[in-house]
């Protein structure tokens, strides 16, 4: 898991890289991925194991540039997925209770004990 180290503040605006991969949020109270419509994304036990049992997350699952298609394999069942490039690009806190700013101040500040890394 990596912070978005790629976000800047311009003129008041937050600007981030732009990762062509699937929109991930984290709930650790059911320990699962889920996209933006809300379907439940299926990740191997590896990746669900090593996430955050205390911290929601939002982030784009990635599997490295030009690499889209590996990302929306994961909506087919039927899909074998190359693991190996996947990295869950986190950048923001939703539960937090602050502003965008502070959520972003906080997860910077925050130290996953863990690396979520495919071999």
């Amino acid at each position: 898991m990596l912070l978005n180290r790629n976000t800047k503040k311009k003129n008041d605006r937050w600007v981030f890289e732009k990762y062509d991969g699937v929109r991930g949020f984290w709930n650790p109270e059911k320990k699962a991925m889920y996209s933006r419509s809300g379907k439940m994304l299926r990740l191997p036990d590896e990746i669900i194991d090593a996430m955050p049992s205390d911290m929601f997350l939002d982030g784009e699952l990635w599997f490295g540039r030009d690499n889209f298609q590996e990302a929306i394999k994961m909506s087919s069942k039927a899909a074998k997925i190359d693991w190996t490039r996947f990295k869950y690009m986190v950048f923001d806190l939703p539960k937090h209770s602050g502003n965008y700013q502070q959520r972003y101040t906080a997860l910077g500040k925050t130290r996953f004990p863990f690396i979520v890394k495919m071999n």
